[in-house]
């Protein structure tokens, strides 16, 4: 049960976090649509070549919130993966221990 509600966190962070990435893009300019495309885009590590990414590249601001956006893109997918394997294995936590 504790890997189910870990896992269901983590997507939970996941949502929140390409939110408040969104948001950041579009205090630097960018329209909705595009600030949310590309605030998913960094979060799942789709590298698309567009005009649209080349704001967020050229941009110090825009360039620092992707990366961020990304970093815990990363940090949420070893969470997701532990989740994950503790649900298949089946192990339950032992709270004796």
């Amino acid at each position: 049960m504790t890997a189910i509600l870990s896992l269901l966190l983590v997507v939970t962070l996941s949502i929140l976090v390409t939110r408040i990435a969104a948001v950041a893009l579009r205090h630097t300019g960018l329209a909705r649509q595009t600030a949310r495309f590309q605030a998913r885009s960094a979060f799942s590590g789709a590298g698309f070549t567009t005009n649209e990414s080349e704001k967020v590249v050229n941009h110090p601001v825009r360039r620092r919130t992707g990366d961020a956006t990304a970093h815990q893109a990363a940090v949420a997918e070893q969470d997701r993966v532990a989740s994950r394997e503790r649900v298949r294995s089946g192990r339950q936590e032992d709270p004796d221990a």
